[in-house]
């Protein structure tokens, strides 16, 4: 089964933007170029005072819808207010600085229509790329994650639990699935995490196994601020996720993690008083575990160096 563009899901494509000029016509383009159709673009303007507006609004297509928040809200507010103008069957996320890969939603759907009814979630590889200038050209640096040989599927809520290895620009949620688990959570850090292990607990998971869209890795880029933050959440999802009898067993990863994160950065104390409440041996297995999730998904080089015209 293959979906085509006469009998065809609408796509919700949500973007928020707070002062995303710079790398925005990039984004959208990217969207306009897909080769699937039907979508909608939900633009969520949450008071940018830069030229984002102007740039939304100078594109003349009616799939773009565009609105400005009354209140200037965090992220997590900011993508559930947008969510609920969405009127697709699938969402997906495109941040202002990421970009989306002509085919991505065209094979994507044909994925999920050979998967059926029950998938909540798909999902591919992605390419984080970083820019820099070199006497006057573009040094573009790219590496491609998950870098595992195989993308997983059935278990992946298990693999989910030592680590977020599932590409937030790469990913389809049906919106049945979104509200099936309350939406979109308000942590700090970028949400994706919760949602997908969430989803991927209860719903049927779909892959393709290519590159299908682009992280842009810069000094903004909010997840790579809040590490600490983001660390600490993982712990907090894992234990509001976990079965009841495994949450020893199955935060032990992210645990390790924080641990691990906090002696680097020189928190001792803080580290310490994680450790004696997680216990050395949990900690030892959690590293162990850490390790080997690491050798499977780490991100692998792919042309990892190019010149564009500046």
């Amino acid at each position: 089964m293959r979906y085509n563009q006469s009998s065809h899901p609408l796509i919700s494509v949500i973007m928020n933007c707070y002062n995303g000029e710079q790398y925005l016509k990039e984004a959208v383009s990217s969207l306009l170029y897909q080769t699937y159709e039907h979508w909608e673009l939900i633009f969520w303007d949450n008071q940018s005072v830069d030229n984002s507006p102007k740039v939304i609004n100078s594109y003349n297509d009616k799939r773009i819808r565009y609105f400005y928040a009354e209140n200037h809200t965090n992220l997590g507010k900011a993508r559930n207010l947008a969510l609920l103008n969405a009127r697709g069957e699938w969402v997906g996320f495109l941040d202002v600085d990421d970009l989306w890969f002509p085919d991505k939603l065209t094979k994507q759907l044909d994925e999920v229509a050979i998967g059926g009814e029950d998938v909540g979630l798909i999902y591919s590889r992605c390419e984080y790329f970083y820019d820099s200038i070199n006497f006057g050209k573009v040094l573009r640096s790219r590496k491609i994650f998950p870098g595992s040989k195989v993308l997983p599927k059935v278990n992946l809520a298990y693999e989910l639990f030592r680590g977020n290895l599932v590409p937030f620009p790469s990913v389809l949620y049906k919106k049945n699935a979104l509200q099936s688990i309350g939406g979109i959570p308000s942590y700090k850090h970028p949400p994706d995490y919760y949602i997908s292990l969430a989803i991927a607990l209860s719903w049927k998971v779909c892959a393709v196994d290519e590159v299908l869209c682009g992280y842009r890795l810069h000094k903004s880029n909010l997840s790579l601020g809040i590490k600490e933050d983001g660390y600490r959440e993982s712990v907090d999802i894992v234990r509001k996720l976990s079965p009841p009898m495994q949450i020893k067993v199955l935060e032990r990863y992210n645990l390790s993690r924080l641990i691990l994160y906090l002696i680097i950065q020189g928190g001792w104390s803080s580290a310490f008083k994680e450790l004696f409440k997680m216990g050395f041996f949990s900690f030892i297995i959690g590293l162990m575990g850490l390790l080997q999730f690491k050798l499977k998904y780490s991100c692998r080089s792919f042309s990892k160096y190019f010149y564009l015209e500046k």
